[in-house]
């Protein structure tokens, strides 16, 4: 069974002082919203030019970006982590 230790959770003022954490985290919104905007647009020409693979490419297209945000953000909070954990909490 996992430790009772509790962590104390950072507040959100905390966190804005961190103009790093917060360029980041908007970085990351902005590429998110970029992916789901046109998205739709690279399905319908897919789907009008490649017809065999299209669906294999709009699956990478979703599932591809995801990994990336996974990886960054596992990246950044180890990084973090090895700066000054205290800081942040």
């Amino acid at each position: 069974m996992a430790s009772d230790k509790q962590v104390p959770l950072a507040s959100v003022a905390k966190l804005a002082k961190n103009h790093r954490l917060v360029l980041f985290t908007a970085a990351l919104a902005l590429f998110q919203l970029a992916n789901a905007s046109i998205l739709p647009l690279i399905g319908e020409g897919l789907a009008t030019t490649v017809l065999t693979e299209s669906s294999l490419w709009m699956s990478g297209l979703i599932i591809v970006p995801q990994i990336v945000v996974a990886m960054l953000a596992r990246g950044s909070a180890i990084i973090l982590r090895s700066v000054d954990a205290n800081y942040y909490y």
